[in-house]
């Protein structure tokens, strides 16, 4: 069915959810074995989309920044943002205060989710700009940072609003703005549509031919477009589980494939 042609009004959030499976546990964070079933992911993309909605004023085509290791909640945040038809553009944990406050100056985010270790570079990067905080462990610790306007755990415990705004999403608007390395000259800003990210789920279900449900491990980076368009989007579509580690190491990862019985490396 061509749901590129037949749907313009779709946005890449929708497309996965409505894929029916009958999977249950969505996301694995590798360190602490914590799932996070379909239902509360969806339950949680809501109540993120409708606290960015009603609370933060976060509109159809305004840019959303996440500076974060990959977790379980990093999908989260995207799939929320991306269903309002807001922007999504991500940067790399290791990049300097000096090389975030260029994107952020071009980009030009209105919101930024981060975790508490990162947040001095958000601040020092952009001192003005409304953050929040993906560990509730980093909001305890950082009361008085006036930037902090909540926290991830708050919003997505947010009731549904029925009244609230809901923008027509066309999969021509833009989905992702992500920056290159820059290894060829100065980083640029890539756009990829809600098509672009709708046509990329369709080749990584082609690609594997899942017939039952999977359990793959995530150590590609989510800030990336591989990471983000398989481990935080695509495979969300087929039912699969996806263990989540926040970073590459060799041995974290061979005692996560044995512990979690991984089908897919």
């Amino acid at each position: 069915y061509n749901f590129c042609e037949d749907h313009n009004a779709l946005d890449v959030t929708t497309f996965i959810s409505s894929r029916a499976h009958r999977a249950t546990t969505a996301f694995v964070d590798a360190a602490t074995a914590r799932r996070l079933t379909y239902t509360q992911l969806w339950r949680s993309v809501e109540g993120v989309a409708a606290s960015l909605s009603v609370d933060m004023g976060i509109r159809k085509g305004n840019v959303v920044l996440i500076l974060s290791p990959n977790s379980i909640h990093f999908p989260v945040v995207c799939l929320a943002v991306m269903s309002l038809g807001a922007i999504i553009t991500t940067t790399n944990p290791l990049n300097t205060t000096r090389e975030i406050a260029k994107q952020i100056a071009d980009s030009k985010p209105l919101l930024a989710f981060t975790i508490s270790d990162l947040l001095p570079k958000i601040t020092a990067a952009a001192p003005s700009l409304p953050i929040v905080l993906m560990d509730n462990d980093g909001a305890n610790n950082n009361n008085n940072n006036n930037n902090i306007v909540a926290t991830l755990d708050e919003m997505a415990k947010k009731e549904p609003v029925a009244q609230r705004v809901k923008e027509r999403v066309e999969q021509d608007d833009t989905a992702t703005l992500l920056y290159s390395s820059g290894t060829t000259g100065p980083s640029k800003g890539v756009v990829s549509s809600h098509r672009n990210l709708i046509a990329m789920v369709q080749i990584v279900l082609g690609r594997f031919h899942m017939e039952e449900n999977e359990t793959f491990i995530c150590t590609v980076p989510m800030f990336h477009i591989y990471g983000l368009v398989a481990f935080a989007t695509g495979l969300l579509a087929s039912g699969s589980t996806i263990v989540v580690l926040s970073k590459f190491e060799m041995h974290d990862m061979l005692s996560s494939i044995e512990r979690f019985r991984a089908t897919y490396l």
